[in-house]
């Protein structure tokens, strides 16, 4: 594919090589910024040691003891001195677990505190914040992201109470397990005694009885204690402590768990009883009842009260043993692979019987980031969608400004207006701590009682401006979204009892012009949600990482679910993630295995994913939504399914590379269950338009199934490689399965779907090749000739060779040379430099992986700087598979300046660049020396590149920067200047010509070594 450096780069002085022998190098290339506003200024590298000390606040998950106060307030209670200090100890036995952490790192406690806020205050050095912030219980680590509808709405909104109604289905019967961080069972929607006593009196180490305490939650286990934290380098956090109570001490389980199959809590706190009908949504739930009421759960709790797990796997295996119908996973990483060991004990466990629902991640819209295990073949990999119709606004007028309409975020009471002056929380030059973004209390100090408070999102999680919002006095706090569209809906927020309204981007200069003005805040009444029946921004895009194969397999809702609120006895509460749409599924299944008990796994995932529906997803794609959004009734009816390879209800047609016309084809199997015929008619429904290059074909275009027999279509796909972009583009959409008139009255049999994909990459084969590469005295350049062998166009760009690696067989990591080139200032542009890497094998997506060059520009031995390419989503607070290209002060940590990084999907090169002067670099001291290192985010072997190199940026021992665009069979002829003297001070390998079109490995970079 031609990279990001070719599409989004200006090409000054270029000379297209069909029109010159000899093209002339571009004067310049400037590339696309990233502004520094709202980026957390400290990122270091792996490879980096810096000394210096900084002083940094650890804010840790769970409430303070203020918070807890305002949370019993609010039921009429108050909390007693010896449980404020019960909660103060708690608090401080979770910050004291990681100070021994702390210390290991070289750090410093400062202080510790509980009350306002739950924190620790450290002095550490620079090199340890990234795993200051891995550190269990670290919040910076933990984004539960939060929207609205509750499952009184989503699980209508699938269509779940049909089934219970036609069908008599509601999960009797059928054992679920949740695997998660335990379930709250003295809640009442899953029968417990529905009281806060309940919760807070019960040992979480021990069950008390011979019995699980209800009839709901029937059995579990839990794997590692309250205390566990696999991130932890401490071994008695990161040891398992198992016990036999998987009572839930962190909430999200309890959560899942309701969606999945809870009873019910009515308004009045009791649990519901039934009847499971259409009728039932006639009662007032505090928590509706989840998509399967009557299923019996298990808890499998794999987490500690925080942090992360690694036992998946066992929790997986006692499921097997166990003979648990359906098990739900609402959890995961990003860019999941097909040999992870979770999607591996996935595969065997749908093997064992076990229907395996997961979800697919909240990495958002960049290619290769589903997780796993969701990423395993036969696990249903669940993406979210928004089920909000409408949404709740409030008006909000500016003295000389007029008047804006922004979300009700929360929900708040503005029937009366509401006035103030509005106070923008802007950055102070003089520091780096991003003031207007108000993640940190003194942030807030320019408030003043009674103020219309605005900030922007950025790298702290949202409800944290409404906490520390109302905490400085302020009447309600704006919030302006950092993308399209307002930030998501909140929902009820603990202890939050000001309005918190969302802006987008567009409504900040309303604000920011008004800063100082007086302001109202008015009721504006209820309108259409613009984002009804969109996937949600946070859902994780396929196709999965390594291989291309189509994953999510379909998709649920997810934004602002309401489900049971841990240790509340009879409350909910609202979550936003495929956390939530996962269970959604995991539901469905409970009623198919109670509907079809003989079915196997392989046909039940493929009823669910045939059945559903993309016409329900405005704006739906194959790639991020599967199939589209899970339709129960005809899940649990469909006498036919569709598979196809073992364990798929897609077709993986993958990642292909060519460079001339292929064709590929994949069989679909119908499989009738039924006693009776039933004929289909088949057609393709593209959702993706590959410019003419691709065509999809199924055939025949009438099929009939036999009763209780199979009968299977075949798929073609034919694409040229001239007529493909070459760029990422996936083919992808659905062969729709319709039935024909029913053969026989009362047929069951629905549309079917089933999802295709496949990446194609045309590929160019550029090779260059020096003419002579022995430099004789007094030589001032080389000449080569560069041919492109394919019909593909391709580039060829110009390096100095730095540094060579041997093949280790990483998987991403495996670095096989690195260079750099630079180019002066022309006009107004500064001058500007690239590092390029090229590694042995493909990566799907460079961002798995941290890209670091560390420099030393003044000869001391010690380097200064550091060039990284590293995701930008954890940058500003959540991994989203963007590559972005940091220059940092090593004495300092901070972020100079930011690029995007180019390289493109599927790749075995990337470019980061930088600017020279921020590195120190002018016309008196322009050479550096410089190492490079890949890490992997994946847990493959990082790679620390052999050796150090020189390169001078004015007196450049080889010349770099030429760039050449090939046509079709083009060759040419060229040459590159060599300064001997200097290459005698800055050594160098000779020349590295990357070639972003080729073949993925070797071929994207030619390597040329100079003799002397």
């Amino acid at each position: 594919m031609l990279p990001l450096v070719l599409t989004c780069l200006l090409l000054l002085g270029l000379v297209p090589a069909a029109t010159a022998a000899q093209p002339e190098p571009a004067e310049t290339k400037s590339f696309d910024r990233i502004p520094l506003s709202g980026i957390d200024a400290r990122l270091m590298p792996a490879m980096a040691d810096p000394t210096r000390v900084l002083t940094v606040m650890v804010q840790m998950e769970g409430a303070p003891v203020a918070v807890r106060e305002a949370r019993v307030e609010q039921r009429g209670q108050t909390l007693s001195r010896s449980t404020e200090r019960a909660i103060r100890q708690n608090l401080q036995a979770q910050q004291n677990r990681i100070k021994d952490d702390i210390e290991a790192l070289g750090g410093d406690v400062v202080s510790t505190v509980q009350d306002a806020y739950n924190g620790i205050k450290v002095q550490v050095a620079a090199k340890h914040l990234s795993r200051l912030a891995d550190l269990p219980g670290a919040r910076a680590v933990r984004d539960l992201q939060t929207f609205e509808p509750t499952n009184a709405t989503s699980v209508p909104f699938i269509g779940a109470p049909q089934v219970w109604e036609n069908l008599g289905l509601t999960g009797k019967n059928v054992k679920v397990g949740v695997i998660d961080t335990g379930i709250d069972y003295t809640h009442a929607d899953f029968g417990g005694p529905g009281t806060v006593e309940a919760y807070e009196s019960n040992d979480p180490e021990a069950i008390e009885g011979d019995t699980f305490p209800t009839a709901k939650v029937a059995g579990g286990y839990d794997f590692v204690g309250n205390s566990y934290d696999a991130s932890s380098e401490n071994p008695t956090v990161n040891t398992p402590q198992p016990d036999p109570d998987p009572l839930d001490c962190n909430g999200h389980g309890s959560h899942v768990s309701g969606t999945t199959a809870g009873l019910g809590v009515l308004a009045d706190g009791s649990t519901f009883t039934g009847p499971y009908d259409p009728s039932t949504y006639e009662n007032d739930f505090n928590v509706g009842p989840g998509v399967a009421p009557e299923a019996t759960l298990y808890a499998l709790k794999v987490f500690g009260c925080e942090g992360s797990t690694d036992v998946t796997v066992e929790a997986i295996d006692w499921a097997v043993e166990h003979d648990l119908d359906v098990i739900n996973m609402s959890l995961g990483s990003p860019a999941g692979r097909s040999d992870d060991p979770t999607a591996v004990a996935t595969n065997n466990a749908a093997k064992a019987g076990v229907i395996v629902v997961a979800s697919a991640g909240n990495s958002g819209a960049a290619n290769y980031l589903t997780g796993s295990p969701g990423s395993a073949t036969r696990a249903i990999s669940v993406a979210a969608m928004n089920s909000i119709e409408t949404l709740d606004v409030a008006d909000v007028t500016i003295e000389g400004q007029g008047t804006e309409t922004l979300q009700n975020s929360n929900g708040a009471d503005v029937s009366e207006p509401i006035a103030g002056t509005i106070r923008v929380l802007q950055d102070d030059p003089a520091t780096d701590i991003n003031e207007a973004l108000g993640c940190q209390e003194s942030d807030y100090d320019i408030v003043a009682p009674g103020d219309i408070l605005v900030t922007f999102r950025g790298i702290c999680p949202r409800i944290d401006r409404a906490i520390l919002g109302q905490a400085a006095g302020a009447v309600a706090v704006v919030f302006i979204n950092n993308e399209e569209g307002p930030p998501p809906v909140e929902g009820l927020i603990p202890d939050v009892d000001i309005p918190f309204l969302g802006a987008t981007p567009e409504q900040a200069d309303f604000f920011t012009q008004g800063d100082g003005e007086q302001g109202t805040i008015t009721d504006g009444g209820v309108i259409d949600n613009p984002e009804f029946r969109t996937l949600a921004g946070f859902t994780s895009n396929g196709p999965r990482n390594g291989d291309s194969f189509p994953k999510p397999d379909l998709t649920a809702p997810g934004v602002s679910i309401n489900s049971a609120f841990v240790g509340s006895g009879n409350q909910g509460f609202r979550l936003s993630g495929t956390s939530m749409a996962s269970p959604h599924v995991a539901g469905v299944a409970a009623l198919h295995r109670q509907a079809r008990p003989d079915w196997s796994v392989e046909e039940a995932k493929a009823a669910i994913v045939n059945t559903a529906n993309p016409g329900d997803i405005v704006g739906y794609s194959t790639v991020r939504a599967g199939s589209g959004l899970v339709d129960p009734a005809d899940a649990v009816r469909t006498p036919v399914v569709a598979t196809t390879e073992p364990g798929s209800a897609s077709a993986a047609f993958g990642y292909i590379q060519f460079d001339d016309p292929i064709s590929r084809s994949r069989t679909i199997t119908l499989h009738n269950k039924s006693d009776e015929q039933v004929t289909y008619t088949t057609s393709v429904d593209a959702d993706t338009d590959a410019g003419g290059a691709a065509q999809v074909q199924v055939e025949p275009s009438r099929v009939t199934v036999p009763a209780n027999g199979s009968a299977t279509v075949r798929l073609r796909l034919h694409v040229d490689p001239v007529a493909q972009p070459p760029a990422f583009q996936t083919v992808s959409g659905t062969v729709l399965v319709e039935p024909i008139v029913p053969v026989f009255l009362g047929s069951d049999a629905s549309d079917l779907r089933v999802p295709y994909l496949a990446v194609p990459d045309p590929t160019s084969a550029v090779q260059t090749r020096p003419l002579k590469v022995n430099l004789k005295d007094g030589q001032e350049s080389v000449d080569f000739r560069t041919r492109n062998r394919s019909d593909v166009t391709g580039t060829a760009d110009v390096y100095a060779l730095g540094m060579r690696d041997p093949n280790e067989d990483s998987p991403t990591t495996d670095v096989r040379a690195v260079g750099v080139q630079a180019f002066p200032a022309a006009g107004e542009d500064p001058a500007i430099g690239f590092f390029a890497f090229n590694t042995h094998s493909r990566v799907s997506n460079p961002a798995v992986n941290e890209w670091d060059v560390l420099i030393d520009t003044d000869e001391d031995g010690t380097d200064d700087y550091a060039v990284i390419g590293f995701d930008l989503g954890p940058i500003l607070g959540a991994f989203d598979g963007r590559l972005g290209s940091f220059t940092v002060d090593l004495s300092t940590g901070e972020i100079i300046v930011a690029f995007f990084a180019a390289g493109g999907l599927n790749t075995s090169h990337v470019l980061l660049p930088f600017l020279p002067d921020t590195l120190g670099v002018d016309m008196e001291n322009a050479d550096f020396t410089y190492v490079a290192g890949v890490f992997s985010l994946e847990g493959f072997p990082d790679d620390i590149v052999d050796g150090r190199s020189a390169f001078n940026v004015i007196d450049q021992p080889v010349e770099t920067g030429q760039f050449f665009i090939l046509g079709g069979g083009e060759r040419i002829e060229w040459s590159a200047g060599v300064d001997q003297e200097q290459l005698a001070e800055t050594p160098v390998l000779g020349y590295m010509i990357v070639n972003a079109n080729n073949h993925s490995g070797p071929p994207q970079a030619d390597l040329v070594r100079l003799r002397r």
